[in-house]
């Protein structure tokens, strides 16, 4: 995993006041989906979301309250570049779930923390402490 997208730090537990925090998942596969959801809320975090379509990930990440985010990159045949754009705008912290080689990536995107698909639930509860940890 690579650490150096917007706010990506090394911890690997959870801040003291993840009950506060939330998270936006943007995931296309239900079963994926509930994994992640399930992890964020175990780490003690709130879900937004999840978000399965680009449109919705879009207006999420516009506007909703969150202080980091899990983004899947195909969206049902839809890439979702364009809200890891916003996110990076919005100086969210924020790692990519994908079963893209990072060479694939943007290369503005190559260097964001991401984790090759499948993900497992350690995975994302090592993802949301990073997040989170850097959101401080």
């Amino acid at each position: 995993m690579s650490e150096t997208c917007p706010g990506a730090a090394g911890v690997l537990a959870a801040p003291p006041d993840a009950g506060q925090k939330r998270v936006l998942v943007v995931e296309d596969e239900p079963l994926s989906a509930i994994v992640i959801e399930r992890e964020v809320e175990r780490m003690g975090a709130r879900v937004v979301g999840p978000a399965g379509d680009l449109r919705t990930a879009l207006a999420l990440a516009s506007e909703a309250h969150f202080q980091a985010a899990l983004l899947d990159v195909n969206l049902r045949g839809a890439m979702s570049y364009p809200v890891a754009e916003v996110l990076s705008a919005r100086h969210i912290p924020f790692a990519i779930l994908t079963g893209y080689d990072r060479t694939m990536l943007p290369a503005a995107f190559q260097t964001c923390l991401l984790v090759t698909k499948p993900v497992f639930p350690a995975h994302v509860q090592r993802l949301c402490a990073r997040l989170l940890a850097s959101d401080r």
